[in-house]
């Protein structure tokens, strides 16, 4: 009786509140009678009596009409501030993202003539990207963390900052050095920028809003990619050193931007959140988190890779002791450097001595097939980039003759193609079959066969056969650009952030190897051939190191210097042909993966459109190829892990990776299990 009891007051309590909250829902209040307090309404026998039935049906009918009017302008308010949160944070992360994407590229037309300043020309001339992409690869999973542990905001500004100080530094540049020095403060500022903005658009959202976020921001960046090239090849008609003038600015903006309009909508770290003694106390023990020596290993081992595979052949021989040597710490280190992430595993040694410490390379991500042909799709990724944006600009300036303007002119051939990627796949995963295999699949295809055909179109010197494939090769890149991100964020709908870190650590790793590889065979092939024309009775005198400028080359007689654009171009193809088996790697691994398919949320039934049922993501972990020839999809076709309430995904939530940390993909489990 007492619960009861203890019921029908709190049932009457809240109906009072309720018709104190009631708005009115007509405009027609002044034909209602209006009564003194304590005056009753008097029955036809001049008696109080209660309502009748009609007046209380009528009461109850108003007072539900305005709880439901109210409701629903409590949802419009709901809504319109979502829109207005997301449109912020859009055109913040687009502005930095546009920043970090045209970083890579303003300089493609310009290395020849930034080279030739300093007369690098010859050999250490891919410095300039090696330099960028070393610290950026390093940084991206460093950037994660920082993210986490000091909040998105502060994680953002200093990127941002690092970018505009390394910017000055190479325009001010008075040395290789410096230039140098400059380029990797530049890396190590961009490198957490795309991986944090896709982080930051995926925070507490379904797969299916974050595959309309992410689909804006893979278009920013291949715009970026793209206009990056035409930018900067007039920048450099005008003096080089404008490259890096225009992204200190773009940084010095981005800054105030996000500082005044995003800061408070960004989600804060665990040094913000936890109670700690003092703020910098915090801060010490948040960096106490970073993967000190796996980036320090990971530093030294991919640059002494990079040294050997530049030494070798050009300055030293392949045998000699100075390529030997880095070749063999770079093996060491990089040996040390994964069975040291692997034992910072959960409860593994190092762990247990450290335990506060998180692995730039989580080794529980490798529990799924997936995972590994993702790196290998995203590290193929990297490659085909280098290759358009680089060399075919080495191509049109040293085979061609073109100038930085208009060899960045003929990159924007790239566009057309990758905005019809990027097109297709927003297509392919929000509309129909809203699936990441197909686009996956067939964007590693269509990026094989355009590279191939662009190296035998270079070979033959086909000027717009080599625009065409450059636009196709552009095309399977887009196909792939979102995709990637959706179906990892499906493999590992738990651990969003950390997968996404390390797919962005896999694209720089993939530019770097290949800048290296391909600058090191564009460097031997160009040496020996330009050895077969050096012929100083009839007054070709070339260097037997290459060129060291160009301004050499320029001063050669007509029919030496038509021999030597034929080598340059020979040279090209070569360095494209020593990466393809990568790509085709690519094609394999794609070949593979399974499958996601996108949920849908659900709506109401509006101006005549009928309502729609919400649908959940779903995921295929075994080969999708396989299982589509066997018929058997169904059976493998599940919910993903923060749909299916089951153990193990928890348990991947709470691993040795999170301890001592508010892990941010936490939030995508708690905020919103809808995926």
């Amino acid at each position: 009786m007492a619960i009861f009891l203890y019921k029908f007051i709190r049932g009457k309590i809240r109906e009072r509140e309720a018709q104190k909250k009631a708005v009115p829902t007509t405009d027609e209040l002044h034909l209602v009678p209006q009564y003194a307090p304590g005056q009753g309404r008097r029955g036809p026998n001049e008696h109080d009596h209660q309502p009748r039935n009609s007046e209380l049906t009528t009461s109850t009918q108003t007072h539900e009409d305005s709880r439901t009017t109210e409701e629903a302008a409590q949802d419009k308010s709901k809504a319109r501030e979502k829109t207005i949160r997301q449109w912020k944070l859009v055109l913040g992360l687009a502005l930095a993202n546009f920043l970090a994407a045209i970083d890579v590229t303003i300089v493609a037309p310009a290395i020849p003539e930034i080279s030739s300043h300093f007369n690098r020309l010859s050999g250490s001339f891919n410095w300039i990207v090696a330099a960028y992409t070393l610290t950026f690869t390093a940084f991206v999973p460093a950037s994660s963390q920082l993210a986490d542990i000091f909040g998105r905001h502060f994680a953002l500004q200093f990127e941002l900052f690092w970018i505009m100080i390394g910017s000055v530094l190479c325009a001010a540049a008075q040395s290789w050095g410096m230039l140098l020095l400059g380029r990797a403060l530049q890396g190590l500022g961009a490198a957490g920028i795309m991986s944090l903005s896709r982080i930051i658009m995926s925070d507490g959202l379904t797969l299916a809003e974050s595959s309309r976020n992410n689909s804006l921001l893979s278009l920013v960046s291949g715009l970026s990619y793209s206009v990056g090239p035409v930018v900067g090849g007039y920048l450099a008609d005008a003096g080089w050193r404008y490259l890096f003038v225009l992204p200190a600015g773009i940084a010095v903006l981005a800054m105030i931007y996000i500082f005044f309009l995003m800061r408070k909508e960004l989600a804060q770290g665990r040094v913000a959140v936890e109670a700690v003694e003092s703020r910098r106390l915090g801060y010490v023990r948040g960096l106490t988190i970073i993967d000190w020596p796996g980036i320090v290993m990971f530093i030294l081992g991919i640059g002494c890779l990079i040294l050997a595979i530049q030494w070798g052949g050009t300055q030293y021989a392949w045998s000699s002791a100075p390529v030997v040597a880095p070749l063999v710490v770079a093996a060491v280190l990089c040996i040390a450097f994964f069975g040291y992430e692997y034992l910072l595993g959960p409860g593994r040694a190092v762990a247990r001595l450290f335990p506060r410490q998180v692995p730039m390379i989580p080794s529980t991500l490798f529990r799924k097939k997936d995972t590994s042909l993702l790196m290998v799709i995203n590290f193929s990724a990297g490659i085909s980039l280098v290759s358009a944006f680089y060399f075919i600009s080495y191509y049109w300036q040293l085979a061609e003759g073109y100038s930085p303007s208009k060899a960045g002119i003929q990159l924007l051939y790239y566009t057309p193609g990758l905005g019809i990627g990027v097109y297709t796949a927003m297509i392919l995963c929000n509309v129909w079959p809203r699936q990441t295999f197909p686009p996956l699949f067939y964007g590693s295809i269509v990026e094989a066969v355009g590279l191939a055909l662009l190296a035998y179109s270079i070979s033959i010197r086909h000027q717009t056969m080599v625009k065409v494939f450059l636009a196709v090769a552009g095309a399977g890149t887009g196909l792939r650009f979102m995709p990637v991100v959706l179906h990892a964020a499906g493999t590992w709908s738990t651990r969003i952030p950390a997968m996404q870190g390390l797919l962005s650590f896999m694209l720089p790793l993939g530019e770097t190897i290949a800048i290296s590889m391909m600058g090191s065979v564009f460097s031997n092939k160009l040496n020996t051939f330009l050895s077969r024309i050096h012929d100083p009775a009839n007054g070709v005198s070339l260097p037997s190191s290459g060129p060291p400028s160009l301004d050499l080359l320029n001063n050669l007689p007509p029919a030496a210097k038509t021999a030597v654009q034929q080598a340059a171009a020979r040279a090209v193809m070569w360095s494209l042909i020593s990466v393809l088996p990568f790509v085709g790697l690519s094609v394999i691994a794609s070949a593979f993966l399974g499958n996601i398919w996108i949920g849908r949320g659900a709506k109401k039934a509006k101006n005549g459109k009928p309502a729609q049922q919400e649908e959940r993501g779903k995921v295929m972990y075994s080969s999708y190829l396989l299982a589509l020839f066997t018929g058997s999809i169904k059976a493998h076709k599940q919910d993903l892990d923060v749909n299916s309430g089951h153990e193990e995904a928890e348990a991947m939530v709470q691993d040795a990776e999170t301890k001592g940390v508010t892990s941010p993909e936490s939030a995508h489990v708690t905020a919103d299990r809808r995926v």
